[in-house]
């Protein structure tokens, strides 16, 4: 599919393809394809990963999109962070799939959302890469550390030398890849928990040191009950 059929917008001079253009193209291509959402909240950032697959006969083949956002942040997630955060996860994720793909992953939406002016008469946090060489924010700092404390409990040995919280720019792709990361990891200790359960539900009554008694009524449970026809 060549550029000039999907509709553009100019954000400093640079085309950008909106999100519901992602879409419409994406459904059009790919009739039994699948978009599938997940939401968390950490405090007042709300957290979006969506997954893309194109055909859902073969799920193994498909791309996800992160995307965060702070509530009050901007005049758009004063009222609609939520809404404002899976537009630009489901925008990157259709992106990774080269899907309204010109000069960059990021949508219309996504460069909007980022260089909307906000009212911050209530000293709330921003996010913003309209100057990504500026410094990082207090709440970008504070989530890139929550982030790295959480994912060292996780797996005390992960590499997080990776992580720059030098300017906004740096910041903010740092909290992309660490929560890709944490993410892993969270799945990584729900299969070890289960393993070990699994284990445990496996081990033998001769691989436990039960008194006589125990062992008896183990064996009543676990022996069905034969009645017998007795003829005269």
């Amino acid at each position: 599919m060549s550029e000039k059929e999907y509709k553009t917008i100019d954000i400093h001079g640079k085309e950008y393809v909106t999100v519901p253009e992602r879409v419409k193209h994406f459904h059009e291509e790919y009739p039994n394809g699948s978009i599938v959402s997940k939401h968390e909240k950490h405090g007042n950032v709300f957290i979006v990963t969506t997954t893309v697959i194109p055909d859902i006969k073969n799920p193994e083949r498909k791309f996800t999109g992160l995307a965060y956002e702070i509530e009050g942040s901007t005049n758009v997630n004063k009222g609609s962070a939520l809404e404002n955060c899976e537009t630009s996860a489901v925008g990157r994720a259709m992106g990774f799939l080269n899907i309204g793909v010109i000069d960059s992953i990021a949508s219309a939406d996504e460069m909007a959302s980022v260089t909307e002016p906000v009212n911050n008469s209530n000293n709330q946090p921003t996010k913003s890469i309209s100057n990504p060489d500026g410094q990082a924010s207090e709440k970008q700092l504070a989530f890139v550390d929550k982030l790295v404390s959480e994912i060292e409990k996780l797996n005390p040995s992960a590499d997080l030398t990776f992580v720059d919280k030098s300017n906004k720019g740096t910041a903010s792709a740092s909290i992309e890849k660490l929560l890709e990361i944490q993410k892993q990891e969270q799945n990584s200790s729900k299969k070890n928990m289960l393993k070990e359960k699994l284990e445990l539900s496996e081990s033998s009554v001769d691989d436990v040191d039960l008194p006589f008694w125990a062992v008896v009524r183990n064996i009543q449970r676990w022996t069905p009950t034969v009645k017998l026809a007795i003829h005269h």
